[in-house]
């Protein structure tokens, strides 16, 4: 895959990295893949999932990422809320090129503070940065990110850290989480209610599309062909079910691991995306590199 680069607005002298070219899955691969099946009632269900692949073109993914994160902000200003935006707990993630994709739209409401956030980290230190946020004035914590599929780094790497600061600081107002996120799994969704009721704080989301699982788009039939003629899977050779839990969305920034993204299909059809925020020869890399360096410095103090 290779870049094009669009100048960061609001003064950044850096490069923000983007695919320059579609991801395009080859469809004799597709073809071959299904038409090899010997079995008629399976061959049709490679069909119906070829045929459900959802492509996300960049152009696509910056409109709705906008879209969402805008409404975020105009809630967020209109009731004059401070709010932190903490991106993910290692560097060359999605959520600040997330970010920075967005930042003209984060210029119009800017939040207090803008860091990444590792909480073991954050732990060890007394969580003296978080304390700080939190006695400023910040109750309102903004997560912006690409796509949600288990939701499991957004849970267990930012939005539980925080809750559990608050119990452990014993600080009565709960803090309240934003989500801006164009593409989710109904799995998600239901994540996103439990942590509601578990912890009885206000999780706020801001999505515009549903990403279909092969659970879902496959009938009780067709899942029931499936265990009874290839114990779960879709590929005779194999030996674990298939995961049902996982889409067909790609993008053209990234594919999704396998717990994502099936990877029945990424084998089938040789899909790969480089992710831009990855890639280490950019020069927006090499300021990430050093922007969590610094923020070691912060966590870590000498």
């Amino acid at each position: 895959m290779n870049y094009e680069s669009s100048p960061i607005p609001q003064d950044q002298t850096e490069l923000l990295p983007t695919p320059k070219q579609s991801l395009e899955f080859d469809k004799e691969k597709a073809e071959v893949w299904v038409e090899a099946e010997s079995d008629p009632e399976i061959r049709a269900i490679k069909r119906k999932i070829i045929d459900n692949i959802q492509h996300i073109s960049f152009s696509e993914f910056k409109e709705k990422s906008e879209g969402v994160i805008s409404q975020a902000l105009q809630e967020l200003s209109e009731s004059n809320q401070k709010y932190a935006v903490f991106f993910d707990y290692k560097p060359h993630s999605s959520k600040r090129w997330v970010y920075e994709i967005n930042k003209k739209c984060y210029s119009q409401y800017p939040p207090t503070e803008i860091r990444h956030f590792t909480p073991a980290w954050e732990k060890m230190s007394g969580n003296n940065r978080l304390r700080k946020i939190v006695e400023g004035g910040v109750n309102t914590f903004l997560i912006s990110d690409d796509a949600a599929y288990s939701g499991e780094q957004i849970i267990n790497k930012q939005i539980e850290p925080i809750i559990k600061f608050y119990e452990a600081e014993n600080i009565q107002q709960r803090p309240k989480f934003v989500l801006a996120i164009p593409f989710v799994t109904s799995r998600f969704l239901k994540l996103v209610e439990e942590m509601k009721a578990k912890y009885g704080c206000e999780i706020v989301l801001h999505t515009n599309s549903i990403m279909p699982s092969l659970a879902e788009l496959l009938t009780a039939d067709e899942v029931k062909t499936l265990n009874e003629r290839r114990n779960g899977n879709l590929e005779l050779a194999e030996t674990e079910p298939t995961y049902l839990g996982a889409t067909v969305t790609c993008f053209d920034h990234r594919v999704a691991d396998d717990h994502s993204f099936s990877g029945e299909v990424r084998k089938a059809l040789s899909l790969s995306a480089e992710k831009p925020y990855a890639d280490d020869s950019t020069e927006y890399f090499k300021q990430e590199a050093q922007e969590f360096e610094e923020y070691k410095k912060t966590v870590f103090p000498t």
